[in-house]
């Protein structure tokens, strides 16, 4: 993936909007995991979880968007490879964000 990023390959601007609009979602679950961590937030954490399966639909309809941009050449293969690893690698991001929050209710609940 990285030796394709450095080859500077181009992507829709469609592409980059998605992929900005993921990031921020799984970037806005990851500060409230670490935060809901740093400050034994309960409330906090049990935000995270609930934004769990929206970053998952979230990962489905870009794919299948992504798809149908390749099917139509809308978008290079060889920078679709790379979307498509982006967007599952941010999926996993997010799922990360809410293995900590189930871990901080988790303990925070047996307190």
């Amino acid at each position: 993936t990285e030796e394709k990023i450095n080859e500077k390959l181009p992507f829709s601007e469609k592409a980059l909007d998605e992929l900005k609009f993921m990031f921020s979602k799984v970037q806005i679950s990851l500060d409230k995991s670490i935060l809901a961590l740093k400050n034994r937030d309960i409330k906090l954490a049990q935000e995270v979880t609930l934004k769990e399966d929206e970053i998952d639909e979230i990962e489905k309809e870009l794919r299948a968007n992504h798809i149908n941009r390749l099917n139509q050449a809308i978008c290079y293969p060889e920078s679709g490879v790379i979307f498509l690893d982006l967007i599952s690698n941010l999926e996993r991001v997010g799922d990360h964000a809410n293995n900590i929050s189930l871990m901080v209710i988790d303990e925070l609940s047996k307190s």
